[in-house]
């Protein structure tokens, strides 16, 4: 009976959430060996995402009627896999190399983004090169990057998720120096092409030579709106961001909370709070950008 509700074959509807549920919750199971149906919430988010909703209310119901680290809330907590695809498809930050020339003579608190420091400017105070304006660097500071001739390293995936923890972590010292320098010597530089962006880190793990930046809001190209409107850090809100309203009101009625959408991926960027200012501004600016 399970089967025919999941999977009804060619032709045929579906059973709804409810129904799924319900006959969960009596004890039914889709026929398999024991563990082949994971009722895992990241095995929930893979059904949502792949769009295989009878799957996903099944996978639902098993892990909400579970126990341990399952259960309802299980399914409002959020996904630290939606959260690394988050930060490479929307943040999509990038690592610069700042020249030896435009490195920080001495520290300089900034009045208005906190502690940071002022590249491309001599220790004599005397004028920069015409040819590579000077680029100030503070966290949390907003940056036009076109005709600086910074460069970028290109980034592979598992280098952004230690970027990522090197960032939410604040690692610094000899291991994170050592990792941006392996990082250095196996990446190509690519000039950055212009556009504004946001410094989320400088130095990067104490290395004056690495800063990490994001893409400002109004520089992002329509993928990445459409991932921030369509990526859910959590099991509930994937499903109202797919407007799965059937679902969404089963899980209500089965005790799954309703996470604050407007807190998702609040602090993915970091906690200092000029980062979380403008982080949020770009998030509820998404819509705005995309319409123009």
């Amino acid at each position: 009976k399970m089967m025919r509700l999941v999977r009804p074959g060619r032709g045929r509807q579906p059973g709804s959430a409810a129904d799924i549920w319900d006959l969960v919750q009596q004890g039914v199971r889709m026929p398999g060996a024991p563990g082949m149906w994971d009722a895992s919430p990241d095995s929930v988010m893979d059904a949502a995402n792949a769009k295989d909703w009878p799957l996903c209310a099944y996978l639902a119901a098993l892990c909400a009627c579970g126990k341990g680290e399952a259960g309802p809330n299980a399914l409002a907590a959020p996904n630290e896999r939606q959260r690394h695809r988050f930060w490479s498809e929307v943040v999509a930050p990038i690592v610069v190399e700042v020249p030896p020339a435009e490195q920080p003579q001495r520290p300089r608190r900034s009045q208005s983004a906190g502690a940071g420091f002022i590249c491309g400017v001599p220790a004599s105070g005397g004028a920069t090169s015409k040819a590579r304006p000077h680029v100030k660097f503070n966290r949390g500071a907003t940056l036009q990057l076109a005709g600086s001739g910074i460069k970028r390293l290109k980034l592979e995936a598992e280098d952004a998720h230690d970027v990522r923890r090197m960032l939410e972590e604040e690692i610094s010292g000899h291991a994170a120096k050592e990792k941006l320098e392996a990082l250095g010597r196996k990446a190509r530089l690519f000039s950055v092409s212009g556009g504004w962006f946001h410094v989320l880190a400088y130095p990067l793990g104490g290395d004056p030579s690495k800063a990490l930046l994001r893409p400002e809001a109004r520089s992002w190209t329509p993928q990445q709106a459409q991932a921030a409107r369509s990526i859910g850090e959590s099991v509930m809100s994937q499903l109202i961001k797919d407007c799965q309203w059937e679902l969404v009101e089963t899980l209500l009625r089965n005790k799954v909370p309703c996470p604050q959408l407007a807190e998702e991926f609040n602090f993915l960027c970091g906690r200092d709070d000029s980062i979380v200012k403008e982080w949020r501004k770009d998030l509820l600016a998404t819509w705005g950008w995309c319409g123009r």
